[in-house]
Protein backbone atom coordinates (compact mmCIF):
# COMPACT_ATOMS: atom_id res chain seq x y z
CA UNK A 1 0.00 0.00 0.00
CA UNK A 2 1.57 3.26 -0.97
CA UNK A 3 -0.30 6.76 0.22
CA UNK A 4 0.40 10.27 -0.78
CA UNK A 5 -2.12 12.63 1.13
CA UNK A 6 -0.80 15.26 -1.35
CA UNK A 7 -0.74 13.71 -4.85
CA UNK A 8 -4.46 12.02 -4.02
CA UNK A 9 -5.30 15.79 -3.25
CA UNK A 10 -3.90 16.85 -6.72
CA UNK A 11 -5.90 13.92 -8.79
CA UNK A 12 -8.87 15.39 -6.77
CA UNK A 13 -8.79 18.88 -7.95
CA UNK A 14 -8.49 17.59 -11.79
CA UNK A 15 -11.78 15.50 -11.91
CA UNK A 16 -14.49 16.76 -13.04
CA UNK A 17 -17.79 14.95 -12.94
CA UNK A 18 -20.95 15.75 -14.82
CA UNK A 19 -24.12 13.42 -14.96
CA UNK A 20 -24.59 14.17 -18.70
CA UNK A 21 -21.78 12.01 -19.48
CA UNK A 22 -23.49 9.04 -18.42
CA UNK A 23 -19.98 7.80 -16.17
CA UNK A 24 -21.36 6.20 -12.63
CA UNK A 25 -20.35 8.68 -10.21
CA UNK A 26 -17.91 6.13 -8.33
CA UNK A 27 -15.71 6.46 -11.10
CA UNK A 28 -15.04 9.71 -10.20
CA UNK A 29 -12.76 8.77 -6.91
CA UNK A 30 -9.10 9.33 -7.16
CA UNK A 31 -8.10 5.79 -6.84
CA UNK A 32 -9.52 5.17 -10.62
CA UNK A 33 -6.92 7.34 -11.40
CA UNK A 34 -3.81 6.25 -9.82
CA UNK A 35 -2.76 4.30 -12.47
CA UNK A 36 -1.62 6.76 -14.24
CA UNK A 37 0.64 7.86 -11.19
CA UNK A 38 2.21 4.94 -10.50
CA UNK A 39 5.71 6.60 -10.13
CA UNK A 40 4.89 9.26 -7.82
CA UNK A 41 3.12 6.70 -5.80
CA UNK A 42 5.90 4.25 -5.37
CA UNK A 43 8.40 7.35 -5.32
CA UNK A 44 7.09 7.87 -2.20
CA UNK A 45 8.36 4.68 -0.57
CA UNK A 46 11.26 3.95 -3.49
CA UNK A 47 12.49 7.56 -3.74
CA UNK A 48 14.45 7.52 -6.57
CA UNK A 49 14.80 3.40 -7.07
CA UNK A 50 11.68 2.89 -8.90
CA UNK A 51 11.50 0.16 -10.86
CA UNK A 52 12.15 0.45 -14.94
CA UNK A 53 9.48 -1.75 -15.26
CA UNK A 54 5.93 -1.62 -13.63
CA UNK A 55 2.58 -3.90 -14.31
CA UNK A 56 -0.18 -2.76 -13.43
CA UNK A 57 -4.02 -4.62 -12.60
CA UNK A 58 -7.30 -3.25 -11.54
CA UNK A 59 -8.72 -4.85 -8.44
CA UNK A 60 -11.19 -6.41 -9.64
CA UNK A 61 -9.30 -9.13 -11.53
CA UNK A 62 -8.47 -12.60 -11.03
CA UNK A 63 -5.13 -13.59 -12.18
CA UNK A 64 -4.67 -17.35 -13.68
CA UNK A 65 -0.97 -16.89 -15.24
CA UNK A 66 2.31 -16.13 -14.51
CA UNK A 67 2.65 -12.47 -14.14
CA UNK A 68 6.92 -12.08 -14.81
CA UNK A 69 5.96 -12.56 -18.43
CA UNK A 70 4.23 -9.18 -18.54
CA UNK A 71 7.16 -7.81 -16.62
CA UNK A 72 10.08 -9.23 -18.62
CA UNK A 73 8.15 -8.46 -22.30
CA UNK A 74 9.84 -5.86 -24.80
CA UNK A 75 7.63 -3.45 -25.65
CA UNK A 76 8.90 -2.29 -28.35
CA UNK A 77 10.00 1.78 -27.28
CA UNK A 78 7.10 1.91 -26.41
CA UNK A 79 5.60 3.87 -22.78
CA UNK A 80 2.63 0.81 -22.21
CA UNK A 81 1.54 -2.32 -23.57
CA UNK A 82 -2.42 -3.00 -22.88
CA UNK A 83 -4.86 -5.34 -24.58
CA UNK A 84 -6.98 -4.21 -27.96
CA UNK A 85 -10.59 -4.58 -27.58
CA UNK A 86 -12.90 -4.51 -30.79
CA UNK A 87 -16.09 -4.90 -29.29
CA UNK A 88 -15.71 -1.10 -28.39
CA UNK A 89 -14.82 2.03 -30.33
CA UNK A 90 -13.51 5.42 -29.49
CA UNK A 91 -16.68 7.02 -30.63
CA UNK A 92 -18.39 5.17 -27.65
CA UNK A 93 -16.40 7.26 -25.92
CA UNK A 94 -15.18 10.12 -27.67
CA UNK A 95 -17.72 12.83 -29.04
CA UNK A 96 -15.57 13.26 -32.20
CA UNK A 97 -18.10 16.38 -33.45
CA UNK A 98 -17.23 18.36 -30.16
CA UNK A 99 -13.24 17.30 -30.62
CA UNK A 100 -13.48 18.84 -33.99
CA UNK A 101 -14.90 22.07 -32.81
CA UNK A 102 -12.27 22.41 -30.29
CA UNK A 103 -9.96 22.10 -32.72
CA UNK A 104 -8.14 18.77 -30.83
CA UNK A 105 -8.96 16.25 -33.68
CA UNK A 106 -5.66 14.94 -34.68
CA UNK A 107 -4.50 13.31 -37.94
CA UNK A 108 -4.99 9.62 -37.45
CA UNK A 109 -7.18 9.38 -34.62
CA UNK A 110 -10.38 8.15 -36.04
CA UNK A 111 -14.10 7.15 -34.72
CA UNK A 112 -14.06 3.17 -35.49
CA UNK A 113 -10.70 2.56 -34.16
CA UNK A 114 -10.82 -0.02 -31.28
CA UNK A 115 -10.14 1.01 -27.87
CA UNK A 116 -7.87 -0.42 -25.20
CA UNK A 117 -8.74 -0.70 -21.84
CA UNK A 118 -6.67 0.40 -18.95
CA UNK A 119 -7.71 -2.15 -15.85
CA UNK A 120 -4.08 -3.66 -16.56
CA UNK A 121 -1.45 -2.63 -18.76
CA UNK A 122 2.81 -2.67 -18.29
CA UNK A 123 4.78 0.50 -18.42
CA UNK A 124 7.93 1.16 -19.27
CA UNK A 125 8.33 4.19 -16.55
CA UNK A 126 11.64 5.80 -18.78
CA UNK A 127 9.52 6.26 -21.78
CA UNK A 128 6.65 7.17 -19.73
CA UNK A 129 8.02 9.59 -18.08
CA UNK A 130 9.90 10.87 -21.42
CA UNK A 131 7.03 11.19 -23.80
CA UNK A 132 4.84 12.79 -20.25
CA UNK A 133 2.20 10.64 -20.35
CA UNK A 134 0.53 11.92 -17.35
CA UNK A 135 0.71 15.13 -18.37
CA UNK A 136 -0.96 14.15 -21.45
CA UNK A 137 -3.42 12.69 -19.65
CA UNK A 138 -3.65 15.76 -16.98
CA UNK A 139 -4.37 17.65 -20.50
CA UNK A 140 -7.25 16.07 -21.49
CA UNK A 141 -9.03 16.32 -18.04
CA UNK A 142 -8.54 19.93 -17.97
CA UNK A 143 -10.07 20.21 -21.73
CA UNK A 144 -12.94 17.99 -20.18
CA UNK A 145 -13.45 20.57 -17.58
CA UNK A 146 -13.38 23.49 -19.22
CA UNK A 147 -15.70 22.25 -22.57
CA UNK A 148 -19.21 23.31 -23.03
CA UNK A 149 -20.63 19.90 -24.01
CA UNK A 150 -19.24 16.51 -23.13
CA UNK A 151 -15.92 15.74 -24.72
CA UNK A 152 -15.87 12.41 -23.83
CA UNK A 153 -18.69 9.88 -21.77
CA UNK A 154 -19.59 6.70 -20.20
CA UNK A 155 -15.81 7.16 -18.48
CA UNK A 156 -13.59 8.87 -16.43
CA UNK A 157 -10.04 7.62 -16.43
CA UNK A 158 -10.37 5.45 -19.85
CA UNK A 159 -11.44 8.60 -22.45
CA UNK A 160 -8.22 10.37 -21.15
CA UNK A 161 -6.70 7.36 -21.47
CA UNK A 162 -7.12 6.73 -24.53
CA UNK A 163 -6.77 10.23 -26.15
CA UNK A 164 -3.13 10.39 -24.54
CA UNK A 165 -2.28 6.73 -26.02
CA UNK A 166 -3.79 6.20 -29.03
CA UNK A 167 -0.74 5.41 -31.77
CA UNK A 168 1.43 4.92 -28.62
CA UNK A 169 0.86 1.20 -26.83
CA UNK A 170 2.22 -2.20 -27.70
CA UNK A 171 -0.76 -4.94 -28.37
CA UNK A 172 -1.27 -7.54 -25.61
CA UNK A 173 -2.87 -10.67 -26.02
CA UNK A 174 -6.37 -10.74 -25.49
CA UNK A 175 -5.75 -13.40 -22.76
CA UNK A 176 -4.04 -10.95 -20.54
CA UNK A 177 -7.75 -8.98 -20.00
CA UNK A 178 -10.33 -10.93 -20.76
CA UNK A 179 -13.26 -8.32 -19.60
CA UNK A 180 -16.70 -7.19 -19.19
CA UNK A 181 -17.22 -10.22 -16.39
CA UNK A 182 -19.24 -7.96 -14.15
CA UNK A 183 -21.35 -6.34 -17.36
CA UNK A 184 -25.13 -6.79 -17.45
CA UNK A 185 -25.41 -6.91 -20.83
CA UNK A 186 -24.32 -7.27 -24.76
CA UNK A 187 -25.01 -5.23 -27.25
CA UNK A 188 -26.21 -6.72 -30.65
CA UNK A 189 -22.78 -6.27 -32.14
CA UNK A 190 -21.14 -8.55 -29.68
CA UNK A 191 -24.40 -10.69 -29.70
CA UNK A 192 -23.69 -11.38 -33.51
CA UNK A 193 -19.83 -11.72 -33.11
CA UNK A 194 -19.94 -14.21 -29.99
CA UNK A 195 -22.29 -16.43 -32.31
CA UNK A 196 -19.30 -16.53 -35.01
CA UNK A 197 -17.47 -17.06 -32.10
CA UNK A 198 -19.09 -19.76 -30.37
CA UNK A 199 -20.85 -21.28 -33.99
CA UNK A 200 -24.12 -20.93 -32.07
CA UNK A 201 -27.48 -19.05 -33.17
CA UNK A 202 -29.15 -17.91 -30.35
CA UNK A 203 -32.01 -20.50 -29.78
CA UNK A 204 -28.65 -22.70 -28.67
CA UNK A 205 -27.25 -19.16 -26.31
CA UNK A 206 -30.71 -19.27 -24.84
CA UNK A 207 -29.86 -22.59 -23.71
CA UNK A 208 -27.24 -21.19 -21.70
CA UNK A 209 -29.19 -18.47 -20.11
CA UNK A 210 -29.26 -15.29 -22.48
CA UNK A 211 -32.38 -13.60 -23.15
CA UNK A 212 -33.77 -10.62 -24.87
CA UNK A 213 -33.30 -7.02 -22.83
CA UNK A 214 -34.86 -4.24 -25.08
CA UNK A 215 -32.12 -3.64 -27.95
CA UNK A 216 -29.81 -5.84 -26.03
CA UNK A 217 -29.23 -9.19 -24.45
CA UNK A 218 -28.74 -10.28 -20.74
CA UNK A 219 -26.93 -11.41 -18.94
CA UNK A 220 -23.34 -10.27 -20.51
CA UNK A 221 -21.75 -13.89 -21.75
CA UNK A 222 -18.14 -14.23 -22.02
CA UNK A 223 -15.90 -16.52 -24.47
CA UNK A 224 -12.57 -15.16 -23.89
CA UNK A 225 -12.52 -16.62 -20.17
CA UNK A 226 -11.90 -20.23 -21.83
CA UNK A 227 -8.38 -20.02 -21.77
CA UNK A 228 -7.75 -16.26 -20.31
CA UNK A 229 -4.85 -15.71 -18.29
CA UNK A 230 -6.23 -12.88 -16.34
CA UNK A 231 -10.06 -12.32 -15.75
CA UNK A 232 -11.51 -8.74 -15.77
CA UNK A 233 -14.49 -8.00 -13.57
CA UNK A 234 -15.03 -4.84 -14.62
CA UNK A 235 -18.82 -3.84 -14.95
CA UNK A 236 -21.71 -3.13 -12.40
CA UNK A 237 -21.81 -6.49 -11.27
CA UNK A 238 -18.70 -7.13 -8.31
CA UNK A 239 -19.06 -10.58 -7.28
CA UNK A 240 -18.64 -9.49 -3.48
CA UNK A 241 -21.56 -7.72 -4.17
CA UNK A 242 -24.00 -10.18 -5.72
CA UNK A 243 -26.29 -10.13 -2.52
CA UNK A 244 -27.17 -6.17 -3.56
CA UNK A 245 -27.88 -6.92 -7.50
CA UNK A 246 -31.27 -6.17 -8.69
CA UNK A 247 -33.78 -8.97 -7.96
CA UNK A 248 -34.27 -10.42 -11.36
CA UNK A 249 -30.76 -9.51 -12.45
CA UNK A 250 -29.21 -12.54 -14.55
CA UNK A 251 -25.41 -13.40 -13.52
CA UNK A 252 -22.98 -12.67 -16.29
CA UNK A 253 -21.77 -16.11 -17.81
CA UNK A 254 -18.30 -17.52 -18.12
CA UNK A 255 -17.11 -20.03 -20.89
CA UNK A 256 -15.17 -22.55 -19.74
CA UNK A 257 -12.65 -25.32 -20.92
CA UNK A 258 -14.51 -28.58 -19.80
CA UNK A 259 -12.29 -30.12 -17.86
CA UNK A 260 -11.37 -26.43 -15.25
CA UNK A 261 -13.02 -26.27 -12.51
CA UNK A 262 -14.80 -29.54 -12.09
CA UNK A 263 -16.58 -28.56 -8.67
CA UNK A 264 -18.51 -25.26 -9.90
CA UNK A 265 -21.98 -25.76 -10.94
CA UNK A 266 -22.16 -25.32 -14.91
CA UNK A 267 -24.30 -25.99 -17.72
CA UNK A 268 -23.52 -28.10 -20.67
CA UNK A 269 -25.02 -27.05 -24.08
CA UNK A 270 -23.93 -28.30 -27.53
CA UNK A 271 -21.02 -29.60 -26.11
CA UNK A 272 -19.55 -25.82 -24.53
CA UNK A 273 -19.68 -25.61 -20.75
CA UNK A 274 -20.59 -22.10 -19.03
CA UNK A 275 -20.13 -21.13 -14.78
CA UNK A 276 -21.54 -18.15 -13.46
CA UNK A 277 -18.46 -15.61 -13.85
CA UNK A 278 -18.99 -14.77 -10.19
CA UNK A 279 -17.84 -18.35 -9.08
CA UNK A 280 -14.85 -18.01 -10.59
CA UNK A 281 -14.12 -15.27 -8.14
CA UNK A 282 -15.78 -17.27 -5.39
CA UNK A 283 -13.75 -19.99 -5.80
CA UNK A 284 -10.58 -18.61 -4.82
CA UNK A 285 -11.85 -16.86 -1.62
CA UNK A 286 -12.06 -18.26 1.89
CA UNK A 287 -15.29 -17.48 3.68
CA UNK A 288 -13.26 -15.19 5.83
CA UNK A 289 -11.78 -13.10 2.78
CA UNK A 290 -15.25 -13.06 1.09
CA UNK A 291 -16.80 -11.93 4.45
CA UNK A 292 -13.80 -9.12 4.72
CA UNK A 293 -14.46 -7.91 0.98
CA UNK A 294 -18.11 -7.56 1.39
CA UNK A 295 -17.76 -5.31 4.49
CA UNK A 296 -14.98 -3.09 2.99
CA UNK A 297 -17.02 -3.07 -0.48
CA UNK A 298 -18.79 0.22 0.37
CA UNK A 299 -15.41 2.02 1.39
CA UNK A 300 -13.50 1.39 -2.04
CA UNK A 301 -14.67 0.68 -5.50
CA UNK A 302 -12.53 -0.79 -8.04
CA UNK A 303 -11.87 1.19 -11.48
CA UNK A 304 -14.69 0.50 -13.55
Amino acid sequence: MHCNATLQAHIKSLISYRKSSGARKTLASPFNFAPFYLEEFLATWAGPNVPERLVYMDTDVLLQADVAELAKMDLGGYPVAAVEDCSQHFDLYIDFEELSDLGLKRAGLEPAECVFNRGVFVMDVRRWRKLQITQEIERWMARYRSAKKDLYKFGLSQPPWLLALHDRYRRLSERWNCRGLGRETLSMKELKELKSDLNMDFRTLQKAGLRPAGEQVQPYLASCSADAMLLHFNGKLKPWQAGKWARRQRAPICLLNRSAFPELERKEVSGKTFVRCADLWSHFLSPDAAHLLVRAAGAATPGS
